[in-house]
C-alpha cells in the first residue's frame, strides 16, 4: 500500500511534468495543488477507518487559541491535553466509538492501537533519562485518531491540528484543513479578531 501512493505521487508531480515538458500547463502548479489535497483525503480514508462514514469538521486557529479546549468542553471533559504552549503536536481526530483508545497512524504507514494515557507524550514530549528537555514523537506520527464512547455526535469527527501562522513550516496544517468537509477558525478572545498570518 504504501508502495502504491508513493508511485502515485511520483506520477502526478514528477513523471506528468516530464512528460508534458515542453507544453506544460500554465495551470499545472494549480492542479498538482488539488491533487495533492485529494491524495491526502484518499490516503486518510485508506488509513483510518474510523473517519471513512464521518463528516470532518476542522478546527483551525493560531497556537493556543483555545481548539483543543473546544473539543474538551464539546465532551464534558478533560480527553486533549491543553497548556499556555502549543501542545497540538499532530492532527487528532476525535470520533465516537464503543471503546476508549487512540488509533496511531505513524509516518510510516502503520497503525496501532494504545491508551489515552499517551496523549500527552504525543504532545507534550517525554524526559528521557538525562535529558533536560522533552523528547518529542510527533515527527514519527501521521494522525491520530481518539475514540471515545461520550463523543455525542455519532456521524461527525472533529480534526483538532496545529497552530497555524499562516507561514512555511504550516503547509501541512492548510492542507489537513483543505481535506476536511467543513471548518470551525478558532480565535482567541484576547486577539478579538483573525489576524493577518491567518487570512492569508
Amino acid at each position: 500500500f504504501p508502495a502504491s501512493f508513493l508511485r502515485l505521487e511520483s506520477l502526478m508531480f514528477s513523471s506528468l511534468p516530464q512528460t508534458l515538458y515542453p507544453a506544460v500547463p500554465a495551470d499545472l502548479p494549480q492542479l498538482q495543488s488539488q491533487g495533492r489535497r485529494l491524495l491526502e483525503q484518499v490516503r486518510t480514508l485508506v488509513l483510518s477507518p474510523a473517519i471513512r462514514t464521518k463528516t470532518v469538521i476542522g478546527l483551525g486557529g493560531c497556537f493556543s487559541s483555545g481548539k483543543s479546549s473546544l473539543v474538551n468542553a464539546i465532551l464534558s471533559r478533560r480527553l486533549l491535553p491543553t497548556e499556555i504552549v502549543p501542545t497540538t503536536a499532530c492532527p487528532t481526530y476525535v470520533v465516537k466509538d464503543t471503546e476508549e483508545r487512540v488509533i496511531l497512524c505513524n509516518r510510516f504507514f502503520t497503525r496501532s492501537s494504545l491508551s489515552l494515557g499517551v496523549l500527552p507524550q504525543l504532545t507534550h514530549g517525554y524526559y528521557a533519562t538525562g535529558e533536560e528537555e522533552p523528547q518529542d514523537l510527533s515527527h514519527l506520527v501521521r494522525d491520530l485518531c481518539v475514540c471515545v464512547p461520550n463523543f455525542p455526535y455519532s456521524n461527525l469527527a472533529l480534526l483538532d491540528t496545529p497552530g497555524f501562522t499562516g507561514e512555511m513550516d504550516t503547509g501541512p496544517v492548510r492542507n489537513w484543513l483543505n481535506s476536511s468537509n467543513a471548518l470551525i477558525w478558532v480565535i482567541n478572545a484576547e486577539a478579538g479578531s483573525l489576524t493577518k498570518e491567518e487570512l492569508t
